[in-house]
């Protein structure tokens, strides 16, 4: 599925998403908003959980 693609669907279920900021956040560039993740684990036929499978969080004060 293309970039266009998904943008048009997440814009179907609302969501107005440009490519820009697709991009962005495909790269890391950009943190994505949880509306645009519920989107895409529709679009994608995947548990929202699955994004977070392998997350490594930093040792630091924050987290424990």
């Amino acid at each position: 599925m293309t970039q266009g693609q998904v943008i048009a669907r997440m814009g179907i279920m609302g969501l107005d998403v440009s490519l820009s900021t697709y991009a962005k956040i495909e790269t890391n560039r950009m943190n994505i908003r949880v509306s645009e993740l519920v989107s895409l684990s529709i679009i994608f036929n995947v548990d929202f959980n699955d994004f977070f499978t392998g997350l490594k969080l930093p040792k630091n004060n924050y987290f424990y």
